[in-house]
Parts: structure tokens; C-alpha cells; sequence
């Protein structure tokens, strides 16, 4: 029997359950020796003494119809073997596919029979050994992640983006002026003695400036790029003022309880739909009032809570209402909506000035009126949520982040050449300087792996003739 090899992984690769087909990965240095001892290719001889076979039984990229085994050399299951050999797999080690019948017995079965030679592969260990194998980059194998969980076009094309290595390409061309500039003031710290001309404080914020301007707009992009993993819509107003109802028209199903009876909705309703790229959802939630009842004060609360955390609000104002209702300060973006447009007593709402805590006057593009009954402005509704929820996708979408580790780090460097200017502006020591430039390169570079010392020595060489 083969003696165990802790460096050699094995998991379940599909989705655990009954199913067509069920897919077990191994990878590792042994995975071609293991495989091979549970697997006879083709069809047994008429006598059935098949013989065992070695690793040479699995050619690179070639798949392989056979007899898949236990421990003890007996059949379990009829299915495909698929090989790959270092460098050239997923993981950048040998790693082999068996492709069973998805029985969840039969893929029991062949994983514990497997794992008396391998160990049980830990959550997201082969895309571990893609990166540490170079195979992947750190953003990439987060895009990897993003593909797996993507519920919609928007996210979809986000993480391919990424994996394609998008967002490591532009963190390398910030993070190569980040350290061309560092090089030069390296340079003139450690090598004054051989002429080397110093930089004026004007050229030197120039260049930071550069780069700072496009974290800021890279950055910026977050605010839509993390709505990949799905927006959330929260509809708001004063009880009766048509939520529920418009809810149910969003969807297109009878997903709420409509009444006439004012405070109906007394705890927040929500449910997932597509619209357009993204994968949105949407809250009903209990009409904004001061009430003396316990349960729908709780309600209108959890209401609150929700406009604080929404990425964009409806706030609907039925037709007799000439005010709007209190509301918190809201960090997210604003639609007013005027319901039952289809009543004659309907008012314009762009006859009104209207403005919110925190937020300037709401310009018309974002008052729209809207009739659930009828359907009419509908569709211009859901066009202009989509467009409010994207609003920064159409000029700059192959530069949108969907990651919030990427997110902080950019903050980090945005932070660190912050500082450096204003030192360079107070004529501080010019070393502080090139300890923020520092700082901000390791952490555009902290975004896909890694920061090196040497390639600000290799700037350095590759611009100077040091130590003539």
C-alpha cells in the first residue's frame, strides 16, 4: 500500500449532492501515483486480469475512459481520468481529474479510498498553489473566487476582467512610477557623492500628483464596481404612499401584501430579481410615521436601518403629499418617485423644491412619476435605477475594482502620497518623502502579491552608471 503524502491534496470540486456528474481533483507531487493506483484505463481483458498500470497511463491534457477503484482493487465506478503534468496545470503541480456519476455513495467512496494516500484539500487550497506556483497572481485568484459567485452580467464581466489580469496590469503601471520616482530620490540619499542631479520639489509633485489623480478616479470606481455582488434597493415613504404596490410591479409577482389600511407593512419584505447587468435587491419596508404602536415603531426602526446601508433609495411621495418625510442623513443616492400618476390629482413633483439632510437639491433626472395600476413609467423607472446604480460604469469599466481589500489599499497609497506631497511642501527631509513613496508602492503592489526592494535597485542601475 502506498505510504500517506501530506503534500499531495484531494477534494470534491463540484457541488456536493446528487448529481449528473460529480468531478474529485487531486494535485500534488504523487497525484499521477495515486491516481494510477486507482484507476485502470479501458475495458478489462476477457479474462479480467487487467494489469495495473504506472503513471505513464495518464498523458498530459488527454482524457481517459476507465475503472475507477478502492483500497482494495475493487471497481467502483465506471468514469474518465483527465491529467495534467507540472508546470503546465491549474495548480502548477501534477494534478488529476476523476470524473464519476454523480452519486454522492459512489463519490464517498472514491474520496475515501483516495485519501488513504492524500490529505483533504483546506477551502480554496488548489487556488492557493496556482498563486504560490505563479500560476495566478493574488488578484487574479480573488477574480477566480468572484467568477465562481457571479449572479449577474455585471459581475460576470468584472471578474473576468480581473482574471484576464486587468487590475494587475494597471497596478503594475502605478507601481512602476510609484517606484521610478522612489528610485530617483533613493538615488540621491544614498549616492550624492556621484553627481547625481536633485530633483526639483516642482517635478517631483508633478509626478505624484499624476499618480494620485488616477488612484482617486481608480478608487471612485468602487462605488459601482462593488455592486457586483448585487445592489440593494430600499423603497421608502410615508404609510399608503404605494411601496407595496410598486414592489410588487417591480418583480412583476404579488411578492407583498397590499392594503389599504395604513401600516400593513410592518417589517421589511425583501426579494432578488435582475435588472439589466446587475442582480439587484429590493426592500419593502414600514412607512415613515411617528406611531404609539410597539411592533410597527420596531419596523419603521429596521427601516432606518436599512436607508443607511441601501445603495440607492426610492423614496415615494403619493400625490396629496406636500412635504417629504423625515429621513436621516443617507449617504446613498436618491430617486424620488410620485406614485398613482394615473390619478387626476397627481402633482408635478418638479413644481416643488425639494432637497435632503446631507444632500444637494434633487436635480429632475432623479424625480420620476410612476402608476403601478397602469404600468405607465415603469420601464423608465427600472432604466434609471440601473443607470444610477452604473453611473460610473460606461466611461471607466475596465478600470473598476470590485474588491474591498483593493479598495483599502488603494486608500493606503492615496494616503501616503498625500503626506508626501505635503512634506515636499514643507521642505521636510527628503528621506520621509521616499518612505511614503514607499509605503504607497507596497501597497499597489500588496493588491496582486507583492512589493520587491530589488526593483527599486534595478531602477536605480538601469538609470545610473553608480560607481564609476
Amino acid at each position: 500500500m502506498l505510504s500517506e503524502d501530506r503534500d499531495t491534496i484531494v477534494a470534491l470540486s463540484t457541488p456536493p449532492g446528487k448529481s449528473g456528474i460529480a468531478v474529485l481533483r487531486l494535485s500534488g507531487p504523487r497525484a499521477m501515483e495515486i491516481a494510477a493506483a486507482h484507476f485502470l484505463p479501458g475495458k478489462p481483458s476477457a479474462d479480467g486480469n487487467t494489469a495495473r498500470t504506472s503513471s505513464k497511463t495518464f498523458p498530459h491534457g488527454r482524457v481517459r475512459l476507465g475503472r475507477v477503484l478502492d483500497q482494495d482493487g475493487r471497481t467502483i465506478d465506471h468514469g474518465l481520468a483527465l491529467a495534467f503534468h507540472e508546470p503546465n496545470s491549474y495548480t502548477g503541480e501534477h494534478l488529476v481529474e476523476f470524473h464519476l456519476h454523480g452519486s454522492p455513495y459512489i463519490v464517498d467512496r472514491v474520496l475515501k479510498a483516495l485519501l488513504h494516500h492524500a490529505t483533504a484539500a483546506e477551502p480554496g487550497e488548489f487556488t492557493r498553489r496556482a498563486v504560490t506556483n505563479g500560476k495566478l497572481d493574488l488578484a487574479q485568484a480573488e477574480a477566480v473566487h468572484a467568477l465562481v459567485e457571479a449572479a449577474s452580467d455585471w459581475g460576470h464581466q468584472l471578474a473576468l476582467r480581473a482574471l484576464d489580469g486587468n487590475t494587475s496590469r494597471k497596478v503594475d503601471l502605478l507601481r512602476s512610477r510609484a517606484l521610478e520616482l522612489l528610485a530617483l530620490l533613493e538615488a540621491e540619499l544614498d549616492f550624492s557623492g556621484e553627481e547625481i542631479p536633485e530633483l526639483p520639489p516642482n517635478a517631483i509633485d508633478s509626478r505624484m500628483e499624476e499618480i494620485l489623480v488616477s488612484i482617486l478616479r481608480w478608487r471612485e470606481t468602487y462605488r459601482s464596481g462593488r455592486l457586483a455582488g448585487g445592489a440593494q434597493v430600499v423603497l421608502a415613504g410615508e404609510p399608503n404612499a404605494g411601496k407595496s404596490t410598486l414592489m410588487n410591479a417591480l418583480l412583476g409577482e404579488d411578492r407583498v401584501i397590499v392594503d389599504e389600511a395604513p401600516g400593513t407593512t410592518r417589517d421589511s419584505v425583501s426579494q432578488c430579481c435582475a435588472l439589466d447587468r446587475l442582480r439587484v435587491t429590493y426592500w419593502d419596508t414600514a412607512g415613515l410615521r411617528e406611531s404609539p404602536d410597539r411592533v410597527e415603531r420596531a419596523g419603521i426602526r429596521r427601516t432606518r436601518e436599512l436607508l443607511e446601508h441601501a445603495d440607492l433609495v426610492i423614496l415615494l411621495i403619493p400625490p396629496e403629499s406636500a412635504d417629504l418625510p423625515p429621513l436621516p442623513q443617507l449617504a446613498a443616492p436618491v430617486l424620488l418617485v410620485g406614485t398613482m400618476s394615473d390619478l387626476p390629482v397627481f402633482t408635478e413633483l418638479t413644481s416643488r423644491d425639494l432637497s435632503l439632510p446631507g444632500q444637494s437639491p434633487i436635480s429632475e433626472s432623479r424625480i420620476l412619476s410612476v402608476s403601478a395600476k397602469t404600468g405607465e413609467g415603469l420601464g423608465r423607472l427600472k432604466e434609471t435605477i440601473s443607470r444610477i446604480l452604473l453611473r460610473h460604469s460606461e466611461e471607466q469599466e475596465e478600470l473598476v475594482i470590485s474588491e474591498f481589500r483593493h479598495f483599502q489599499l488603494l486608500g493606503v497609497a492615496e494616503e501616503a502620497l498625500k503626506r508626501g506631497r505635503s512634506a515636499l511642501s514643507s521642505n521636510l527631509d527628503r528621506s520621509l518623502l521616499a518612505a511614503d513613496l514607499r509605503e504607497c508602492a507596497e501597497a499597489l503592489g500588496a493588491i496582486h502579491g507583492g512589493f520587491e526592494i530589488e526593483e527599486v535597485l534595478d531602477e536605480i542601475f538601469n538609470r545610473f552608471c553608480i560607481g564609476k
